[in-house]
């Protein structure tokens, strides 16, 4: 329903030149994402490994705002410039998320980096709110 409100704008129905409009947009949105998804996770690999270990995450969540945007994005920024620059809730809210990206593994690589992140900002993209709209009847996208 999301997808299809997304292109329809509140109308009933969606003409084909709409839909193939909408998901090049999306492609380009997604190329553009790949190339910020790029430049953080260099500033992650500050050693430029190639790989990126739990204490290079947890020093870039220190170091960068726009990383600790990214790994920690419903926790306060401003909670990360106490006195030692990471507290324990921290550490374990940074530990759970490299869990997640590396998939069990010591490090992971940029291509896990992508595919968990990437879904991490399309789920957010698509909790956008959407005006109310009347569902008196079931519609169906055809393709």
């Amino acid at each position: 329903d999301d997808i299809f409100e997304a292109i329809a704008a509140g109308k009933q129905r969606i003409r084909y030149v709409d839909f193939v409009s909408h998901f090049r947009k999306m492609a380009i949105e997604r190329s553009e994402r790949s190339k910020d998804l790029e430049a953080l996770y260099t500033q992650i690999d500050a050693d430029g490994s190639g790989s990126v270990s739990k204490l290079e995450l947890l020093e870039a969540v220190q170091r960068s705002p726009e990383v600790a945007k990214l790994v920690l994005p419903f926790r306060p920024h401003h909670a990360l410039d106490d006195k030692d620059g990471c507290d324990e809730e921290t550490f374990d809210l940074v530990k759970t998320v490299f869990d997640q990206v590396a998939g069990g593994k010591r490090r992971f690589d940029y291509a896990d980096f992508e595919a968990h992140f990437r879904c991490a900002r399309v789920a957010a993209d698509v909790g956008v709110e959407h005006p109310p709209v009347d569902r008196t009847s079931r519609r169906v996208m055809i393709i």
